[in-house]
């Protein structure tokens, strides 16, 4: 069995983290976050999604930056 460490993969602005935290605010939404997750890819490379969620996996990364949690698929 092998141990792999985590690192964070990803970096949101201050202006991406105040928007999504107006956004989380005005739907009333308290403890979510942004997810966001690999949804297909092909010619044109790799397609990439965003959700708000509160419940992540088992095998997400998750990390809190400028005050908004990041839950980021694990492939």
């Amino acid at each position: 069995m092998t141990t792999q460490e985590k690192t964070t993969v990803l970096t949101i602005t201050e202006s991406a983290a105040q928007a999504v935290d107006e956004l989380l605010s005005e739907r009333q939404l308290e403890g979510y976050g942004l997810r966001v997750f690999l949804s297909g890819g092909g010619c044109g490379g790799y397609q990439y999604g965003m959700s708000l969620e509160n419940n992540p996996m088992e095998n997400d990364i998750v990390t809190v930056q400028s005050g908004i949690k990041l839950i980021i698929d694990d492939v």
